[in-house]
């Protein structure tokens, strides 16, 4: 996982603070964090949105300063110049910390973060601390993707979460009922992270996390193989994701963006796949993939 985030900050009035962080976290999701002035001062509040070093890092900074300008051209008037600069893990984590509150994830779960208490209710709760990894359920591409892995799973199915950094897909197909499920992630600090949200839901016995990628990484055959990761990966991979599944399983694809997601359909149409669902939400796309039988191997 990235060693720094990048820190993009602006200051605005305290009434135009929903408005920003709203647009914001469609490209960042939960990595933000709003100061608010003293109550007993007058004053503007800063929002800061993190953005981790990586292959995205300029694409997500140039969505985040055009939805910036976009603000300030069409109602925040009182947005300033942003600033940017380069900032530690343990600085982004004290300051994305102070923001993150529970929330309900999907129809049946609620996230609360390690460090508070979650709210009663019917609701099942998921503990979650994604420290370094990607996936609090603030996103959309993970809200799409939950959602439709919660329609899908069945008890005693095997499911195969690539990518899947803070494990919080892993954990609901496994609270859905998922008799085993294979969680793999080519980061080590997206592995670790994992591990310790699975121990705080107890999902140790049926969840496996491995440390690699497929095809390498050793899986059983599944009925269903999410990937919340982006549409490049999912074309590069496509192949291997259909050799993971069983016939008749089905692919859960989110992260993809509304331009890319033709793309994607091209490809799925290429291997006789059909499209049994497709949701989308504040710009991305999560497709749900299927065929009377996935031979589970690539098309010859």
């Amino acid at each position: 996982m990235s060693q720094r985030w990048l820190e993009i900050s602006v200051r605005v009035d305290p009434s135009d603070v929903d408005d920003v962080r709203a647009e914001l976290g469609r490209w960042v999701g939960s990595a933000l964090a709003v100061e608010h002035p003293a109550e007993d001062v007058r004053g503007q509040a800063t929002v800061r949105a993190y953005i981790a070093d990586g292959e995205e890092c300029t694409t997500t900074r140039r969505a985040v300063e055009r939805a910036l300008w976009h603000l300030g051209a069409t109602g925040a008037s009182t947005l300033r110049e942003p600033h940017a600069r380069w900032v530690r893990p343990d600085e982004y984590l004290n300051e994305w910390r102070a923001f993150y509150r529970p929330f309900p994830l999907g129809r049946g779960f609620i996230v609360a973060p390690s460090w508070t208490d979650a709210p009663d209710g019917n609701r099942r709760v998921i503990r979650l601390d994604p420290g370094m990894a990607f996936g609090t359920g603030l996103h959309p591409t993970t809200q799409l993707a939950v959602e439709m892995l919660e329609r899908a799973v069945t008890p005693g199915q095997t499911v195969v979460d690539v990518g899947t950094g803070s494990g919080i897909l892993a954990i609901v197909a496994a609270l859905s009922g998922a008799r085993r499920v294979y969680a793999i992630d080519s980061d080590a600090d997206a592995v670790r992270a994992a591990r310790e949200n699975l121990g705080r839901n107890a999902c140790e016995g049926r969840v496996t996390v491995i440390h690699g990628q497929l095809p390498e990484a050793d899986v059983e055959s599944c009925d269903i193989l999410v990937a919340n990761i982006v549409a490049d990966t999912h074309l590069q991979y496509l192949d291997h994701y259909l050799m993971a599944v069983r016939p008749s399983g089905s692919l859960i694809l989110g992260g993809i963006t509304a331009t890319r997601g033709a793309d994607v359909r091209a490809a799925a149409t290429d291997r006789r796949l059909s499209i049994d669902g497709e949701s989308c939400r504040d710009g991305w796309e999560c497709l749900n993939l299927g065929a009377p039988a996935i031979a589970g191997a690539a098309p010859q």
